[in-house]
């Protein structure tokens, strides 16, 4: 019996330590991490992580370089708005993000520790405007950062 409650505890446990492997699932798209977490934090002056894109208007099409930088982190959560505040646009695949096309956002590709990604928003047809992002980092699998707000290089 003693055996028996050891297991149970031992893959509760590890259960805990895993950090999802493949990025966040469509239901992140309310910028919550969708596992156990025990310390969460609203991003403010002193956060260490910075969410920066190349320019804030755009045309049909254009493409936009986004940076999170910072202490090192396991994973985010970064979505697209327009200046009345709607999704807008998607995401582009790159080795270190996959688009969630449900909510015009992205995700990143592995849990292993990042102190930088960039990851590329790409404008819809036939539009132009402002756009800016919000995001959501995963620090570890118990911790994250949520309404980052992002800033013009």
């Amino acid at each position: 019996m003693a055996f028996l409650k050891q297991a149970v505890l031992l893959v509760a446990l590890a259960g805990a330590c895993w950090a999802r492997p493949d990025g966040a699932p469509a239901a992140a798209c309310t910028m919550e991490p969708q596992h156990m977490v025990f310390e969460h934090d609203h991003a403010g002056p002193s956060t260490p992580y910075k969410l920066v894109q190349d320019k804030k208007e755009f045309n049909g099409g254009d493409t936009v370089t986004v940076t999170l930088a910072g202490h090192p982190f396991k994973g985010f959560f970064i979505r697209a708005f327009d200046e009345n505040n709607k999704e807008i646009g998607q995401f582009e695949t790159t080795g270190e993000s996959k688009p969630v096309t449900e909510c015009s956002a992205v995700t990143h590709t592995n849990n292993a520790d990042k102190m930088t990604v960039q990851v590329l928003w790409k404008a819809p047809a036939g539009t132009q405007g402002q756009v800016h992002f919000r995001g959501t980092v995963v620090v570890n699998f118990h911790k994250y950062i949520s309404d980052l707000q992002s800033t013009v290089a």
